[in-house]
């Protein structure tokens, strides 16, 4: 895929000081492009430019924070940038050779829909445009004609772009990873319930600029946002939104938003109806310093009521943050970027009842600990190829122990407790030792002594696992088709018979990060029993999407040294594997068998039980 942008992901800050955003619109062989039209977007709020002879734009006095930078000349893809700014910023907006994304929309009853518009594209995960706003500023409004036709000009070739459409009768419908040329994407729109209201404020009874965000409810956590909407000059919105349950949101950037609220639609005739009154605005401010009390810009702070986080803002260059809050008592939490934690425990409880303003002391972060140990038997021996990991972070982080015994595992991020769970398990034998080490009283290595336990054989929990591979458990494994191997050549499950084998399901391309924590694991036990187990393989199979040349470039990224092969299409393997989520590992035993695929938590116990069978 050929670049299309400079992409800039420089930290949040909602409400500091201003900035200035200055660059160079230049043509495919770096010369620079004079009369492209440039436009900046914040808060939904758009401001434009138009670049000199030189090539060159400027936004002055413009607001730090999220912000979106898009560039457009007749005859060039559009161009762009989207990110967090939290200092000046100057930068070049190179533009690439054009090409259209095709699109024919129809209605739920299969006939063309005319007049459904681009409202929000994503060109190739690099930048956004929010369309709708921007059409009011000169740059195009692109709708369907009488045919549902729909012809988005200007996009970058080889690149992918995901749109987002509307229509006055219809909901929204995002489609993603839509490739420019002459293939004519399919859309379909349907209709659903009238959402509308009007957003006011002290000082006004429509509150223009204001928005509102419809979330899908949570689950697990996790929460998506499928409607944006922008209220017009007199604080009045309208969407049409599909039947269900929401979490809705108002938020002005002059205003602290609202708790939000539950909304539940129903397929009705009558539209539902939801207004929003914000409040008066009240300020706390304050900094953030690091080791030496230096300033740490592009550090996220909070303001938390009642469990709800009203607002949030990244400190600036200076470390510094303004918040938008409401009246009444609140907390101010920071949370501290990666290598770093508070060195206060608690939140900083500010009353906002009697002041419309406060400065609160600067809060201090200071480097996160390193946690150390040696790991020895009951007779103080030290153990060497001992795995441990965290059990009680996010993201679980591994080490091995050396000949002396000794693992240090560098902490990533802040924990949300103020200790760290941790589980030390011999890589041979059945000893294991759980432990917790403390943020901040860990003085010198901690000594953990393995005792014996036994393993955890419980049957496999099919909604525990990625996949459900209930159908092979006890069978022989299905075997590997690959068009490419890594770190080996060929090979097959009739080759291993006699080693309980680890197979790795896995891609390359990881956009949640998931892949990291399996193979750092994965990674570790092959270091621990390649030298000292002639009985476990562990091989891997990457899906179909990716060349073996780009797979080769995942293998080396990750540090994996044993052999890794590519599926062969259409994802023969994995289908075999009954596979569709990844990462999955599957263990087989000597013969060929699949015995296990819900392995989290208990991968090492259930190879070494393998391996003491026949």
């Amino acid at each position: 895929m050929k670049a299309i942008c400079a992409v800039i992901l420089v930290s949040l800050c909602l409400h500091s000081g201003a900035v200035e955003v200055r660059g160079r619109v230049l043509d495919p062989d770096g010369n620079p492009v004079g009369g492209a039209e440039v436009w900046l977007t914040r808060e939904r709020i758009v401001s434009t430019a138009t670049t000199d002879d030189a090539g060159a734009f400027e936004f002055l006095n413009v607001r730090a924070g999220w912000l979106s930078v898009t560039a457009r000349k007749e005859g060039f893809a559009l161009t762009g940038l989207t990110g967090h700014v939290y200092d000046d910023l100057a930068v070049d907006l190179h533009l690439a050779m054009p090409d259209t994304v095709r699109i024919r929309v129809i209605d739920h009853a299969g006939k063309p829909l005319e007049g459904a518009r681009v409202k929000h594209l994503v060109v190739g995960g690099a930048f956004e445009v929010h369309v709708s706003d921007l059409a009011q500023h000169g740059f195009p409004s692109i709708r369907s004609d009488e045919d549902g036709a729909v012809a988005i000009p200007g996009m970058p070739e080889g690149s992918y772009v995901t749109v987002t459409l509307e229509h006055r009768n219809f909901c929204d419908l995002t489609l993603p990873f839509l490739v420019p040329g002459e293939h004519q994407h399919p859309a379909q729109l349907y209709p659903g319930q009238v959402l509308r209201g009007r957003i006011s404020a002290p000082d006004s009874p429509g509150t223009a600029h204001a928005r509102v965000l419809l979330f899908q409810e949570p689950q697990e956590g996790q929460r998506m946002l499928l409607y944006d909407v922008l209220a017009d000059a007199e604080g009045y919105y309208r969407t049409m939104v599909t039947p269900g349950s929401y979490i809705i949101e108002a938020h002005h950037p002059d205003h602290p938003m609202p708790k939000p609220e539950t909304v539940r639609l129903a397929d009705s005739l009558e539209d539902t109806v939801m207004d929003f009154a914000l409040s008066k605005a009240h300020t706390v401010e304050g900094t953030v310093v690091g080791p030496e009390a230096a300033p740490m810009p592009g550090v996220l702070v909070q303001y938390i009521i009642d469990n709800f986080t009203q607002d949030e803002a990244f400190t600036d260059r200076n470390g510094a943050f303004r918040l938008t809050v409401s009246a009444g008592s609140g907390r101010v939490r920071v949370v501290p970027p990666r290598g770093y934690m508070t060195a206060e425990t608690l939140d900083v409880v500010v009353h906002m009842e009697a002041v419309e303003h406060t400065r609160i002391s600067a809060i201090a972060l200071e480097a996160l600990p390193v946690l150390r140990g040696r790991i020895v038997n009951a007779d103080d021996e030290p153990q060497a190829a001992v795995l441990v990991r965290t059990m009680n972070l996010n993201a679980p982080l591994f080490a091995l122990s050396d000949d002396a015994g000794v693992f240090e595992i560098p902490l990533e991020a802040m924990p949300d407790e103020e200790a760290v769970e941790l589980r030390a398990e011999h890589t041979l034998r059945f000893l294991r030792r759980d432990f917790t080490i403390g943020l901040r009283e860990q003085e010198g290595e901690v000594i953990v002594r393995l005792r014996r336990f036994e393993p955890d054989l419980r049957p496999d929990e099919p909604g525990n696992a990625p996949n459900d591979l209930s159908r092979l458990a006890g069978k022989p494994a299905p075997p590997l088709t690959c068009r490419a191997w890594i770190n080996a050549e060929e090979i097959t499950l009739e080759d291993l018979k006699g080693s309980v084998v680890v197979l790795f399901l896995w891609a390359g391309f990881d956009p949640f990060g998931i892949n990291a924590a399996t193979i750092a694991e994965l990674t570790l036990l092959h270091q621990a029993l390649a030298g000292a187990a002639d009985d476990v393989a562990f091989v891997g199979v990457h899906d179909d999407s990716d060349p073996p040349a780009a797979v080769r470039r995942y293998v080396a990224e990750y540090g994996i040294e044993f052999p890794v092969g590519v599926d062969a299409s259409p994802m023969i393997t994995l289908n075999r594997y009954d596979t569709r989520v990844l990462p999955q590992v599957v263990l087989l035993d000597k013969r060929g068998v699949v015995r296990s695929f819900d392995v989290e938590n208990r991968l090492p116990e259930l190879i070494k039980d393998l391996r003491r069978r026949p």
